[in-house]
């Protein structure tokens, strides 16, 4: 089926869809998602049955952030045993979505979360970009013991992806 919608016209992102590798169609799925490439629709709905969970993942967060309820069950799976900056994206993608039934997903799955997820679906349900959450400042010292490590990596994690996404939206890529 993906082989019939993709042509030589395609971005190659969605042509990416189509190779053996899933970890590259994973990727591929979610720059589709991070560029918002409306006509990549039908080839994300053709991946959603795909047998690798990251690409069935990211083409449900890809789908949820292009507005297709398709992707919420995907997106919504992403919010358990996947990694925190995948949480973090499957956040902002139900959040777009914006459906009830998403934000009931992100409600069923606050607890449990890293402070940096959980941050971004408090937010999401207050009608607040996710995107806003967090602020990338100095972790306060949690006692004696010094900084909560963890809390150290998400706020890296999170410089890098707000670093990320400001030169995306440059058009420096390469950056």
């Amino acid at each position: 089926v993906l082989s019939r919608i993709v042509d030589g016209g395609t971005p190659a992102a969605v042509r990416q869809l189509c190779v053996r590798d899933s970890l590259e169609r994973a990727r591929a799925a979610f720059l589709i998602g991070e560029t918002c490439y409306k006509s990549a629709v039908a080839a994300l709905h053709s991946v959603l049955a795909d047998p690798s969970r990251p690409v069935r993942i990211h083409a449900g967060i890809a789908l949820c952030r292009l507005g297709d309820n398709a992707g919420m069950k995907a997106a919504s799976a992403a919010l358990v045993g996947s990694r925190p900056w995948v949480r973090y994206y499957a956040v902002v993608g139900l959040w777009q979505l914006g459906t009830q039934q998403a934000l009931r997903a992100l409600e069923q799955h606050r607890h449990g979360q890293t402070s940096l997820v959980a941050e971004a679906i408090d937010w999401a349900l207050a009608g607040r970009a996710p995107s806003d959450a967090g602020s990338v400042e100095p972790a306060r010292s949690s006692g004696a013991d010094g900084p909560d490590w963890e809390d150290l990596w998400e706020l890296a994690v999170l410089a890098l992806v707000y670093e990320s996404d400001w030169w995306w939206h440059k058009g420096n890529y390469d950056q």
